[in-house]
C-alpha cells in the first residue's frame, strides 16, 4: 500500500511554493477556505514550504490578493518533463558522443604511409583504397587487414620487402621496407667541393678530386677548394666528384636589440576540459569554457562529424625586469640562436666580441661579432 501510495504521489503532478513565516494564518486560512489539501511541508529559519497538488495551487494563487506566494518548483511527472526540454540540447549532444565514441571503434579516420618512396606511397595508398583501407572508413578485422596484405605484397613482389599493417586507435599505420634491386649504376657526375662561405681554413679532410687549399689559408665564397678535374702535366686526364670535408672559422657581425622590462604571458596548469561535438561546421558544447583561452587536446572525425576534446585555462600576465647586465646575457644568447639559423649543421661558436653596446627608450641595443667554427664548402655539379 505504502509503494503504491508513494506511486500515486509520483505520477501526480504537485507544485511545492513557499511563503513567510509572518504569512503563515494568512495562507492557512486561504488554503482551509478553499478545501486545498497539503500534502507535505516544512519550515525554516525564515521561510515555510509547502506541497499541494497542481490544480489546487492555481486556485491558490487566484485568491492570493498580498502576493505573497513563492513557485519554488513542479513535482512529478512535470518536473521531468521541463528538465529534459531545458536540458534536451546537452542530452542531444551526450548521446550523439556515445554514439559516436561507439562507431568510432568500428572507423578509421587516416590511413599513414610511412615510406620516404613517393612512387611506393602513391602506389600503395591507391592499392589500399580499393581494398577498402582507406581515410573515413569502416574498419577491417584482423584476419581481412592479413589477407589484404598478403595480397599486397605478392601483387608487388619485385616493389616491396616487407609490409606490415597496423590499427592504432583510430588510425592504421602502414610500414614497408622497399626491395633492393642489385643492378649496377655508372656514375658520370662531375663536380667540385667549393666555398659556400668565406672563412680561414681550419681543417681538410680530402677523400676525392685534388686539393686545391692549404690549412690557415683564407677563403672567399665561391672558390674551388676540391677540384674534380684530374689534370696531369697541365692535361685533362679524367674527372670525378670532388668529395671530402672543409672546416674553417667564419665571422658573423649581428646587431641585436632587447628590452630592460619584458611582459610574459602563461596559462595555469589547473584548467578545464570540455568536449564539443562537430555536426556540419557547427559547434555544440556539453559545457560552458570557464575561462577564455581554450587549447585543442585531440580531435576525432571532421567538421562534418566529429569529436573535439579542448582544455581552458586562465591567462595571466607576468612583467619581468632585467638589469644592464641580465639585458646584455639574455642579448647575446639571443645572438646565438640567430647564428645557429645562420650557420651550417654541426657549427661550434669559438668566440663572441661585443664592439658597440647602447642604451636607448628601455632597451639595450648591441653589435656583435661572432667567430664560428663550421664546414666552408659544398659538392656542385659542372
Amino acid at each position: 500500500m505504502a509503494f503504491l501510495t508513494l506511486w500515486r504521489l509520483l505520477m501526480k503532478n504537485s507544485v511545492v511554493f513557499k511563503c513567510h513565516i509572518k504569512d503563515e494564518k494568512y495562507i492557512l486560512k486561504k488554503m482551509l477556505k478553499n478545501g486545498i489539501d497539503i500534502i507535505s511541508s516544512k519550515t525554516t529559519n525564515r521561510y515555510i514550504y509547502y506541497t499541494v497538488s497542481e490544480n489546487h495551487f492555481e486556485n491558490l494563487i487566484k485568491t492570493d490578493y498580498k502576493k505573497v506566494i513563492i513557485f519554488e518548483k513542479y513535482v512529478g511527472p512535470k518536473y521531468y518533463h521541463i528538465l529534459f526540454l531545458v536540458n534536451l540540447e546537452k542530452i542531444i549532444v551526450s548521446l550523439s558522443i556515445i554514439i559516436l565514441l561507439f562507431l568510432s571503434k568500428l572507423y578509421i579516420l587516416k590511413v599513414n604511409i610511412y615510406t620516404s618512396d613517393m612512387y611506393l606511397k602513391k602506389l600503395l595508398k591507391y592499392s589500399l583504397m580499393d581494398e577498402g583501407i582507406k581515410n573515413n572508413s569502416i574498419r577491417k578485422s584482423y584476419n581481412q587487414t592479413k589477407i589484404i596484405k598478403d595480397k599486397l605484397i605478392n601483387k608487388y613482389k619485385d616493389e616491396i620487402e616487407w609490409l606490415e599493417i597496423e590499427k592504432k586507435g583510430y588510425e592504421y599505420d602502414v610500414r614497408l621496407i622497399k626491395r633492393e634491386k642489385n643492378e649496377k649504376s655508372i656514375s658520370s657526375q662531375r663536380c667540385n667541393y667549393v666555398a659556400i662561405k668565406s672563412g680561414t681554413i681550419k681543417s681538410i679532410i680530402a677523400k676525392k678530386g685534388v686539393l686545391m687549399v692549404q690549412e690557415n689559408n683564407f677563403v672567399n665564397s665561391g672558390e674551388i677548394l676540391i677540384s674534380g678535374d684530374i689534370i696531369y702535366n697541365e692535361e685533362l686526364k679524367t674527372s670525378v666528384c670532388a668529395d671530402g670535408k672543409i672546416t674553417g672559422e667564419v665571422w658573423y657581425k649581428v646587431n641585436v636589440s632587447y628590452p630592460f622590462k619584458k611582459t610574459k604571458y602563461y596559462l595555469k596548469n589547473n584548467g578545464t576540459y570540455n568536449i564539443s561535438m562537430n555536426i556540419f561546421n557547427k559547434k555544440y558544447k556539453i559545457f560552458n569554457d570557464k575561462y577564455n583561452e581554450s587549447k585543442k587536446i585531440a580531435s576525432f572525425g571532421n567538421d562534418d562529424f566529429g569529436l573535439t576534446v579542448t582544455k581552458s585555462s586562465k591567462k595571466l600576465k607576468k612583467t619581468i625586469a632585467y638589469s644592464e647586465e641580465e639585458a646584455s646575457k639574455k642579448a647575446l644568447d639571443l645572438v646565438k640562436k640567430k647564428i645557429k639559423l645562420k650557420a651550417a649543421k654541426n657549427s661550434r661558436i669559438l668566440s663572441e666580441n661585443i664592439l658597440k653596446k647602447d642604451i636607448n627608450n628601455g632597451k639595450i641595443d648591441m653589435e656583435v661579432l661572432i667567430t664560428v667554427e663550421e664546414e666552408l664548402g659544398v659538392v656542385e655539379n659542372y
